[in-house]
């Protein structure tokens, strides 16, 4: 997927102009800069840990980055999932916000050849990277097909169309890995 090319036409066939409103992306950008993954471990195509941000913990998984590609990442505090894409962006892009505000879309999220899932979700930008939050209509099924399955599929309805896979080799043990971390002690004793 690239993010900033798709986005790029969309601008460009559209006429779009798109200003910067600086105050609006102070707070999301302090926000970033405060989050931290650790406790990570490999799982093969994923990994696993704990995600703290605003001094709340949860459990992390999420595909390995490789520069110019796209990560996924499934935040949870046991009870609900937040999922959101994230793509650096390319050297000329770098220190724009290119959005004053986020862009709702759709998307469609499909493990294997299973029924797909319908959902909204947000296109935001901050100084180097691309962000799509899934917003919601992923729960307990999700994270069971996933577990299941072999491929995830998101499609996101932007102007033209694209679609992004991720292998699920290791979703299973990253995400059990993941949730046992946000287990207390003593629960897992009693």
């Amino acid at each position: 997927m690239n993010i900033s090319k798709t986005f790029s036409k969309f601008c460009l066939k559209n006429a779009l102009v798109l200003s910067t409103i600086f105050a609006l992306f102070m707070s999301f950008n302090a926000a970033a800069d405060t989050g931290s993954f650790f406790n990570m471990k490999d799982h093969q195509s994923w990994i696993s840990g704990l995600f703290r941000l605003n001094n709340q913990t949860n459990a992390r998984i999420g595909t390995r980055s490789i520069s110019n590609t796209t990560s996924i990442f499934i935040d949870t505090d046991g009870n609900t999932y937040t999922v959101t894409l994230i793509e650096d962006k390319p050297q000329q892009n770098l220190g724009k916000i290119e959005l004053s505000s986020p862009l709702e879309m759709r998307c469609a999220v499909q493990i294997d050849n299973k029924e797909p899932f319908n959902i909204g979700c947000k296109l935001s930008d901050d100084n180097t990277t691309w962000y799509v939050q899934l917003l919601s209509g992923l729960g307990e099924r999700f994270i069971t097909e996933s577990k299941l399955g072999s491929v995830l599929k998101i499609k996101i309805s932007f102007d033209e169309p694209f679609t992004l896979t991720f292998r699920l080799r290791g979703f299973t043990s990253a995400f059990n890995r993941a949730i046992t971390l946000m287990t207390p002690d003593e629960e897992k004793y009693f």
